[in-house]
């Protein structure tokens, strides 16, 4: 089974990560490759609740189902996903530290499984990898997006930065224009 972590702290209260992790209608506006996403359940935002992700692993668009299967409130966050490409379990971890909110994402997953022994290769030499960089840019992102609508938004400021309005780019526009963020996560 294929792995990827990754972590970061950001500047911004355990509610405020915790509820832009929960606005499935704004995560492609952080998430690399993301085009949309779309709750499916009714109800309450948490266990059991099923969201399509609508994206491309590599060239191929690809729609997958997510089920959230454990949610404790302003600390951690499982979904798995059944995706007969890359079958996945995603566990996103907070803490409070005294700048902020520890976040860190892991992804355990099967890279074509059909393949067997292929798989367990591809994973060990290529995703595992691949997965991680993902995963760094994800949280420079969510970092960025952070710093601009519950920072600069809130405050009520009129103009942002210039960099920061570069770097939160519309997915569209992100993927036109190829600009992501570049921050340090381990």
């Amino acid at each position: 089974m294929g792995r990827a972590e990754a972590n970061i702290i950001v500047g911004a209260s355990a509610e405020a990560v915790w509820n832009c992790l929960n606005d499935i209608d704004h995560t492609p506006e952080w998430v690399v490759g993301l085009h949309d996403a779309e709750i499916k359940t009714k109800g309450a935002y948490g266990v059991d609740t099923i969201y399509n992700d609508y994206n491309r692993l590599g060239p191929i668009p690809q729609k997958t189902a997510w089920k959230i299967t454990e949610f404790e409130p302003l600390s951690r966050q499982v979904h798995e996903s059944k995706s007969v490409v890359l079958p996945s379990t995603m566990i996103i971890n907070l803490g409070r530290v005294s700048k902020g909110t520890h976040i860190q994402m892991i992804v355990k997953y099967r890279f074509l499984p059909f393949l067997g022994p292929v798989s367990t290769f591809l994973e060990k030499h290529l995703m595992d990898k691949l997965l991680k960089r993902v995963l760094k840019q994800n949280l420079g992102n969510l970092n960025t997006y952070l710093l601009y609508h519950f920072l600069y938004q809130r405050q009520g400021e009129v103009e942002k930065p210039v960099e920061v309005e570069k770097q939160v780019a519309r997915p569209a526009a992100r993927r036109a224009t190829g600009v992501t963020t570049r921050v340090a996560v381990s």
